[in-house]
């Protein structure tokens, strides 16, 4: 830091009757100066204090280093982008973090909500999005915009896992996508909020979601009979299909999607395709870390394909972040590999003719979903 001449100065007040501020002296040069002398001052009381100081040197570091972003004109907006060199540190050394940084962890809002559609790959989306270290997820639905509005944004927080200043919060709730009040209530608590919606072919995902519901009947029924897919989604007697089935409303994607643009640009909904999530969950991924400037890091060996399941998992040996804080483990690690048992089960096979219905029934439906989202999908089959 270069400081002009003590002569210097004093000259100029001769000459000119009152004292002149010295050129080179920036506001950005004398802050430096202040918060320099002020990091020695507390350098000095460490040996008086004891190591609890450090906590304190720490965060006048940040401090500093936004301060000094700030002066410069940099963007220090901390929940979307990475104000500080520590937090570049934490990105590259993940498997290091301290004891400081678990003083950092705290729970904070969502910042991405995957918002559906149910039975298309939600739960093996956020369980892969979680091997990206900038990223934390809810392990449970919280179901706030739907069923638990009333209780309140710190309700909700509280819901979520902790998380480090420069990670993104996501949480999902596939039911939102259906609901009708849900999109504004979402916009109301965030209009710049990230969404993500993932779909696929929708007469699997009805069938899919039928299996679902199947499966839940009979956990908590010991008698009666379900019926088949075919017998709830078209009528006896004219082989129409029912639109009021809730699996088939569901896969009624165009319908859905008008809500969500109502209050929201498309540009902040990224559709994905359910399809390839089960192939190449890779190339999805790359996609969600695109939409939500992250800079990549799931690729093509953190997948391991399960024969039997019919659908990749996580290969938790090439897992990115390994953490060594106990919080900081909780809020990131899954207890497995693979998706539960409630995934990959065996689903009903549907007679040709039913199946040229469903394909005739939401062919107009998916024509005006292609248009919106300007994508289209192989759904003929």
């Amino acid at each position: 830091m270069a400081f002009c001449h003590r002569s210097q100065m004093f000259d100029q007040s001769l000459g000119s009757g009152q004292s002149k501020r010295c050129p080179k002296l920036s506001r950005y040069k004398l802050l430096s100066l202040a918060l320099t002398i002020l990091a020695f001052c507390v350098l000095t009381l460490v040996s008086v204090s004891g190591p609890q100081t450090i906590k304190t040197i720490t965060r006048i570091s940040v401090f500093v280093n936004i301060e000094g972003a700030a002066l410069k004109g940099v963007n220090t907006n901390a929940d979307k982008r990475v104000t500080t060199s520590q937090a570049n540190h934490d990105l590259q050394h993940g498997d290091q973090l301290g004891s400081s940084q678990e003083d950092d962890l705290q729970k904070n809002l969502p910042s991405v909500i995957v918002i559906g559609a149910r039975k298309a790959g939600t739960g093996a989306l956020l369980r892969f999005i979680n091997l990206h270290p900038w990223v934390v997820t809810s392990r449970s639905e919280p179901h706030y915009f739907d069923r638990s509005y009333w209780q309140g944004l710190d309700w909700y927080r509280s819901r979520m896992p902790p998380s480090l200043p420069h990670q993104v919060t996501m949480e999902k709730t596939p039911n939102y996508f259906v609901d009708r009040s849900v999109p504004e209530r979402v916009h109301n608590f965030n209009s710049s909020i990230k969404l993500i919606l993932i779909v696929r072919n929708p007469i699997d995902r009805a069938v899919s979601d039928y299996v679902q519901l199947k499966y839940k009947f009979y956990k908590h029924n010991t008698s009666g009979t379900y019926g088949s897919f075919e017998e709830r989604a078209l009528d006896k007697c004219t082989g129409r299909i029912i639109k009021s089935y809730d699996p088939i409303k569901r896969s009624l994607y165009s319908r859905h999607l008008d809500r969500w643009l109502t209050y929201f640009n498309k540009s902040q909904i990224l559709i994905l395709n359910g399809e390839n999530l089960k192939v190449k969950p890779w190339e999805e991924m790359l996609k969600v870390e695109r939409f939500l400037q992250l800079p990549p890091k799931i690729v093509r060996n953190h997948f391991v394909y399960n024969e039997t399941k019919g659908f990749y998992c996580v290969q938790t040996s090439n897992a990115v972040t390994t953490t060594t804080t106990a919080a900081f483990q909780e809020a990131k690690r899954w207890p497995e590999s693979c998706l539960g048992d409630t995934k990959g089960r065996e689903h009903p096979k549907l007679r040709p003719e039913a199946r040229k219905a469903l394909q005739e029934f939401f062919a107009p439906f998916n024509e005006r979903f292609f248009k919106k989202i300007g994508e289209r999908f192989d759904w003929n089959r």
